[in-house]
């Protein structure tokens, strides 16, 4: 019998929340100790890089347009120059972005909307 996806989300999520405490008793602790500032650097992380892998994949379907409409072997060279080129720079500049968010990132334990008693707080009220 085929199991639906729906069942197969339950399990998963029943696996993952019964082996969630033990990481916390290993000293992952909560994602709470990170603070929200931190989290939402991350979740800027992800939607920068989400963003960048659609620029790229759009890049690729317009080179492989680019090189169904070649006419030589000039064309082709030309259009595979172009397309690593532009790969590389923006590559480049990627580097840069994620590198910025990553800086701009709190460290773990710290947040700027809170101060330090409450990020001491926090650490030792989470729960194992």
């Amino acid at each position: 019998m085929v199991q639906s996806s729906k069942d197969t989300g339950k399990r998963a999520a029943s696996r993952t929340s019964a082996f969630l405490p033990d990481l916390q008793a290993s000293g992952i602790g909560t994602a709470e100790a990170f603070g929200a500032a931190w989290m939402e650097r991350m979740g800027s992380l992800g939607a920068e890089w989400l963003r960048f892998v659609a620029e790229r994949l759009q890049a690729d379907i317009e080179t492989q347009h680019d090189l169904l409409r070649c006419k030589n072997i000039e064309d082709v060279q030309r259009v595979q120059a172009g397309f690593f080129e532009k790969a590389v720079d923006q590559y480049r500049e990627e580097t840069g972005r994620i590198i910025d968010i990553c800086n701009a990132a709190p460290t773990v334990g710290t947040d700027t909307d809170t101060d330090e008693e409450t990020h001491s707080a926090r650490r030792h009220s989470t729960p194992v």
